[in-house]
């Protein structure tokens, strides 16, 4: 299976202050969640493997589930 992400550049919103890129920084964050998160399915990556890497915080144990 292929997938393409069409992409199109737009003028991005940059709050009160005309500085910063708060809008596309938002969409970008979440297109690369979404596209972790399609890779990880398509890997068969599983709540382990999750926990294995991201061994020493929080979400590693929640995901091992030795959390107390």
């Amino acid at each position: 299976m292929r997938e393409i992400l069409a992409v199109e550049a737009a003028e991005a919103a940059h709050g009160d202050l005309g500085l910063t890129p708060t809008a596309s920084m938002a969409v970008m964050a979440a297109i690369g969640d979404a596209l972790a998160l399609v890779l990880m399915e398509r890997k068969g990556i599983t709540r382990h493997d999750y926990g294995l890497r991201h061994h020493g915080g929080y979400l590693g144990r929640k995901a091992r589930g030795d959390n107390d």
